[in-house]
C-alpha cells in the first residue's frame, strides 16, 4: 500500500496517480500544524522538563543565597533554550501540516505526507474495518482507522499519521483535523455505502456456483419424440 512519489507532479493535489473511472473525491483535508504542535509528545515532554529544571535550579539558588541579578541570568539562559526548541518542534509542525494531504474518495483513503520524501499510502475500503473519532478541546478532531485482513502495513510506513502506542498492530489516522466532525460524517456514509454496494454486488469469486441445468432423461429405445401440437 505505501508509494514513493517520483519528481513528477502530482496529477491530482494529493493523489500519486489520476483517479480510475467512477472513482471520486469526496473530501480533502490537511491537520492543524497549531494542534500538532500543542499537542505533540515532544512538545509535552520539553515543557514538563523545563518546568521541572527550573523549579529545581530556582530551588538551588534560593538555599544558595543567589542574588536576584544571578537567579534572573540563570531563568533567561534557560528560557532562551526552551524557546529555541520550541521553536524548531513549530516549523517541524508546520511543514508537517503543510506537506500532509489526506483525501477520501468513494472507493479508498489515500494519506500523503513527508517532509524529506513525499509518501502516499492506500487504504482501500475492503481493508478498513472500522472509523473512530476524538473530539478535541482546541475544535479539530483524530479519525482513527481500523484495518483488517492480511497487509503489510507497519508502523515507519504511516508515521506521524498513526495513533500513539499503538505499535504492534498500527492504525492509521488523521489527526488533527480542523473539520475533522464533518470529515468523520462523509467518511462514515462513504464506507457505509461501500459496503452495502459490496453486498448487492459481490465479486465473483464470492457469487455463488449456478446450479448445472438437469440432463434431459434418457429416452427409451424406438421411441418417438413429442413435439407440442400446432
Amino acid at each position: 500500500m505505501p508509494h514513493d512519489h517520483d519528481f513528477r507532479p502530482e496529477p491530482i493535489r494529493g493523489l500519486p496517480a489520476l483517479l480510475p473511472k467512477g472513482e471520486r473525491i469526496l473530501w480533502q483535508g490537511a491537520p492543524s500544524w497549531k494542534a500538532l504542535a500543542l499537542r505533540g509528545a515532544a512538545s509535552r515532554l520539553l515543557a514538563g522538563w523545563f518546568g521541572l529544571v527550573l523549579a529545581w535550579n530556582i530551588a538551588g539558588l534560593i538555599a544558595g543565597r543567589a542574588t536576584l541579578a544571578e537567579a534572573t541570568g540563570q531563568v533567561l539562559i534557560q528560557g532562551t533554550l526552551v524557546f529555541i526548541a520550541l521553536a524548531v518542534l513549530a516549523i517541524t509542525a508546520w511543514a508537517t501540516a503543510r506537506q500532509t494531504v489526506y483525501t477520501v474518495t468513494n472507493r479508498r483513503v489515500v494519506l500523503r505526507f513527508g517532509l524529506a520524501m513525499d509518501m502516499s499510502v492506500n487504504l482501500p475500503f475492503t481493508q478498513i474495518g472500522s472509523l473512530d473519532m476524538a473530539k478535541r478541546a482546541d475544535g479539530t478532531a483524530d479519525l482513527v482507522l481500523g484495518l483488517t485482513g492480511q497487509h503489510s502495513l507497519g508502523l515507519w510506513h504511516i508515521w506521524p499519521n498513526s495513533k500513539p502506542w499503538c505499535w504492534t498492530k498500527p492504525r492509521p489516522m488523521l489527526r488533527a483535523l480542523p473539520d475533522g466532525v464533518a470529515a468523520g460524517r462523509i467518511l462514515a456514509e462513504a464506507l457505509a455505502a461501500d459496503q452495502t454496494r459490496r453486498a448487492d454486488f459481490p465479486a465473483p469469486s464470492a457469487r455463488p456456483a449456478p446450479h448445472p441445468a438437469p440432463s434431459p432423461a434418457p429416452m427409451p429405445t424406438g421411441a418417438m419424440p413429442v413435439h407440442p401440437a400446432e
